[in-house]
């Protein structure tokens, strides 16, 4: 691929490029060491609990501070709403027509109903579910998270919640969706014009 046709394919900037390897090793870290706490006598993968409990409260940490960039990024370029606000054609046709897609066309070679480019990188099943992970599980992930980090200190707001077992079950549920979502999210990256584009779409920013 010749210079000038990388450039005008390229759909990923480098901070964003890093933000995503962050972010993705860090949850992968953070399901690692939640299923270690919530299930200490089955799966012991970080040694103690006392190690997985400081393991995940620091990469919890990071996460914060990683999604708190991620959004003050894309306030300051201006694209938030370009791509990640569905619109009614993405939660009508567009749906519809992706999962069309993924559910059986793409076996029979069909092409894809959508392809990305700099003003549009997510496909209409993409928008969706992505601002469902950023807008609503991710906040409520960041917030049940630092209340369980000291239940004392904020015993009031938890309190106002529901108490600590809806605190924790929150907690928990959406742990699991993160879980399905990582899953689900490398198994579509295979599904690219070749194995391995999507994955190099992360690498270099952009898709041949």
């Amino acid at each position: 691929m010749s210079e000038k046709q990388i450039k005008k394919d390229k759909l990923v900037s480098l901070t964003i490029r890093i933000w995503h390897v962050i972010h993705g090793i860090s949850i992968f870290i953070l399901i690692l060491t939640g299923i270690h706490l919530r299930y200490p006598d089955l799966f012991v993968i970080f040694g103690t609990v006392r190690k997985a409990v400081q393991i995940h409260n620091i990469v919890g940490i990071i996460v914060t501070l990683d999604y708190f960039l991620w959004f003050i990024y894309y306030i300051v370029k201006k694209e938030m709403v370009l791509h990640y606000v569905p619109t009614i054609y993405d939660f009508g046709k567009g749906t519809i027509r992706q999962a069309q897609y993924y559910f059986y066309r793409i076996f029979f070679g069909d092409p894809p109903p959508f392809l990305p480019t700099q003003k549009n990188k997510f496909n209409s099943l993409q928008k969706i579910t992505y601002a469902g992970i950023m807008f609503i599980f991710l906040p409520i992930q960041i917030l049940t998270g630092i209340l369980l980090w000291d239940i004392e200190q904020f015993l009031p707001v938890v309190a106002i919640m529901g108490g600590l077992k809806i605190i924790d079950a929150v907690h928990v549920i959406i742990g699991y969706v993160f879980a399905a979502f990582l899953i689900l999210h490398i198994y579509l990256a295979t599904l690219g014009h070749t194995v391995l584009s999507h994955f190099k779409l992360i690498i270099f920013g952009y898709e041949e």
